[in-house]
C-alpha cells in the first residue's frame, strides 16, 4: 500500500510563517519519495527555497518511513532544540506520529494525502473521502 500526496503550495505553506522563523524539515523515504512530493532531494529543495527567502533551516530529517512510530522515537535524542516550527514532508500518518512527539513545537504539514495505491501494479487510486 502506497500513501498518495502531493505538495502544499509554497504560498501556502510558508504563510503561518514568521520572517527569519528557525525550521526543522522532516522527510519521509517511501510513499513521498516515490511520488516525488518528499525524500532528501524534495526536502533539499525546500531548504534552499525556505532559507533564500529568509528563513533559518536548522535541521533536516529523513525518516525511513515516518508512519512507523519507531522511527521517530529513535531520532528525537538527535534532533536539535533550536528550531521553532517543523515542515513535515509525508502523508497525513506520518504528519500526526511527528506532531505527537513534539507537541512543545508547531508542526505544519507540507503534503496532503489525495488517496492510497495498492498492489505492485500502477491502478487508480482510491481517493478519501472528507
Amino acid at each position: 500500500m502506497v500513501a498518495v500526496t502531493k505538495k502544499i503550495p509554497y504560498k501556502e505553506l510558508i504563510n503561518p510563517l514568521k520572517a527569519g522563523e528557525k525550521i526543522a524539515l522532516f522527510t519521509c523515504n517511501t510513499c513521498p519519495r516515490m511520488y516525488e512530493t518528499g525524500g532528501v532531494e524534495v526536502m533539499n529543495e525546500l531548504a534552499a527555497q525556505l532559507e533564500e527567502d529568509g528563513f533559518k533551516v536548522t535541521d533536516k530529517i529523513v525518516l525511513a518511513a515516518a508512519c512507523f512510530e519507531d522511527f521517530i522515537k529513535q531520532l528525537i535524542p538527535l534532533i536539535s532544540d533550536s528550531w521553532t516550527t517543523g515542515i513535515v514532508l509525508a502523508c497525513d500518518s506520518g504528519w500526526g506520529i511527528v506532531k505527537s512527539y513534539l507537541l512543545q513545537k508547531r508542526i505544519f504539514r507540507g503534503l496532503i494525502t489525495v488517496g492510497i495505491q495498492q498492489g505492485r501494479e500502477p491502478k487508480p487510486v482510491e481517493l478519501l473521502e472528507g
